[in-house]
């Protein structure tokens, strides 16, 4: 009724946003766990309608901060060090706040600037029990509706599990960005930040401060003349990343895909081009083609005239999806 929303403003400010507005801020509110789920989603375009997207991007680096979070205070205790003795300054204001950590930034007493990304207090535990639930949750659902269990929510709350676990090891994360960095030394058009491996731990990162554009932002990218100044050098050089990317990702098992951490800095171009996404396309055909060849190598002559089919079938289907 109108008369209680004029005397309780805050439901009516409430009742005032839109759905997608009100989903992303119930993910807000049930904690990390659904924050990351809402993350993930927003990669899913293919899948929610556009305005929900928008909204779920927002939970990418603008969820909320720790409240009364004493930065030097942990990176003492973590670390086991003095502020003092290897900081010159140190933002108690997040630069970003995600579902596992946030990120500060800071200058050292060299003067090179950093940022410090800090997972936040007794996460592995929230998140644990957060994924306890939502097993439990699961179970029932694949207990009680045939047509909910034909989609195996056990098994995407267990394979969400595995992957978020994953993400919470630091040291992980840090070996991944050293092997990715060695990988393309001397690549013009790829930048890795410098780790300060004796300021991080499983639990917080230190790495060189880079300004830079993110790839979603695309008015700011055309503002900048960067996808205009660099979509020739892109092109010229794109079938030797692509050979070099489809080996690694196929013969070292590390690839770099988290959409939230792409960062241009001046030698990148948008995948929305024409010319682009023709070279995405003829990516995963060589990705598809490389596949069935070790597959082929491996398998029966009586299979081969079938992985043959299946290849051509998802080459056109990639064609029919530019």
């Amino acid at each position: 009724p109108k008369n209680y929303l004029l005397k309780h403003p805050d439901t009516a400010n409430k009742l005032s946003e839109s759905t997608f507005e009100r989903i992303r801020m119930v993910l807000e509110e049930l904690g990390p766990s659904y924050v990351k789920l809402g993350q993930i989603m927003s990669n899913r375009d293919d899948m929610l309608p556009p305005d929900l997207v928008k909204e779920l991007e927002k939970l990418q680096d603008h969820a909320p901060p720790l409240q009364n979070f004493d930065v030097e205070k942990v990176l003492s205790q973590e670390l086991g060090i003095d502020c003092s003795q290897h900081f010159s300054s140190i933002d108690p204001k997040p630069l970003a706040a995600a579902s596992l950590a946030q990120v500060h930034k800071a200058q050292l007493l060299n003067g090179d600037w950093v940022v410090l990304k800090i997972q936040r207090p007794n996460i592995a535990e929230v998140i644990a029990s957060d994924i306890s639930i939502m097993k439990e949750v699961a179970e029932a659902m694949e207990k009680y509706s045939t047509q909910v269990k034909a989609f195996q929510p056990l098994k995407l709350v267990e394979s969400f599990e595995k992957s978020v676990n994953e993400e919470l090891s630091f040291l992980r994360e840090m070996d991944n960005m050293e092997h990715f960095a060695k990988n393309f030394k001397g690549n013009e058009a790829i930048y890795v930040p410098l780790l300060y491996r004796e300021l991080s731990n499983d639990r917080i990162i230190c790495m060189e401060w880079v300004d830079g554009i993110k790839v979603s932002q695309l008015e700011k990218l055309k503002e900048s003349n960067i996808i205009d100044n660099c979509i020739d050098y892109e092109m010229q050089t794109l079938t030797e990343e692509i050979d070099y990317i489809n080996s690694q990702h196929l013969t070292e098992g590390i690839f770099g895909s988290a959409i939230d951490k792409v960062k241009i800095l001046g030698s990148t171009v948008s995948v929305y081009t024409k010319r682009i996404k023709n070279a995405i396309v003829k990516f995963y055909e060589r990705i598809i083609m490389r596949f069935m060849r070790k597959i082929r190598g491996l398998a029966k002559s009586s299979i081969s005239g079938f992985l043959d089919v299946i290849g051509l079938k998802v080459q056109a289907k990639l064609k029919l999806g530019q």
